[in-house]
């Protein structure tokens, strides 16, 4: 689906367990803030903002068919893209992430 990658979102590399899933997340996103340290806030809302971007991109070039797939090596069987790719709570959670350390930095 995506450029022919069976495993687009690298679910099935993640772990079989809840503690080896949440390493490897913790580890993934250690590296991602490991490798934008330094850049200002602004640089990092404009990539924020030009990822969302290409996401909607993405999505309005995605037939029904395409969206209603299954996701590869997803620990729900029945996972299907248009769910996976809609939904908002994990960009919550970060965004809320990012609105607690902002109130830290202003306390």
């Amino acid at each position: 689906m995506v450029a022919g990658d069976h495993d687009p979102v690298r679910l099935s590399r993640r772990g079989n367990t809840p503690e080896e899933r949440t390493a490897y997340v913790n580890s993934e996103n250690q590296a991602q803030v490991e490798s934008r340290r330094g850049q200002s806030l602004e640089d990092l809302l404009g990539e924020l903002r030009d990822v969302y971007e290409q996401r909607i991109h993405l999505l309005r070039g995605l037939s029904d068919d395409q969206l209603a797939r299954l996701v590869p090596g997803s620990q729900r069987a029945d996972l299907q893209w248009a769910e996976l790719l809609g939904s908002t709570r994990h960009a919550d959670a970060h965004v809320k992430m990012v609105q607690n350390a902002l109130a830290e930095t202003r306390a």
